[in-house]
């Protein structure tokens, strides 16, 4: 679902698709993204979500995805992260956030 002009994620879309292990969202047209979203990604090991629009990431927004290795929020309008958001995420390898506002 990359390089869309999706401007919106509904907080269950892809509560079904526990299974996922790569999720490419990237740039397209979204400003705020759920905190539930990602949730369900219990496998989930890179996570794209740049180049959208976003201004704010919450704090809990990952607690579900203990696996994940790289985490992707460059080109976004991020002014702030919480210093809680990668709190037990022992396998992050890289998380990328230029092109922000912080």
């Amino acid at each position: 679902m990359y390089g869309n002009k999706i401007t919106s994620l509904h907080p269950d879309l892809f509560k079904n698709s526990v299974e996922l292990e790569n999720v490419y969202l990237y740039n397209n047209r979204i400003i705020a993204v759920h905190p539930s979203i990602f949730r369900n990604y219990k496998k989930v090991l890179y996570l794209d979500i740049s180049r959208y629009q976003i201004t704010f990431i919450h704090p809990s927004m990952f607690i579900h995805n203990k696996e994940l290795k790289f985490l992707y929020l460059q080109g976004n309008n991020i002014r702030e992260i919480n210093n809680t958001l990668t709190r037990g995420h022992e396998h992050l390898e890289e998380m990328e956030l230029s092109s922000n506002e912080i």
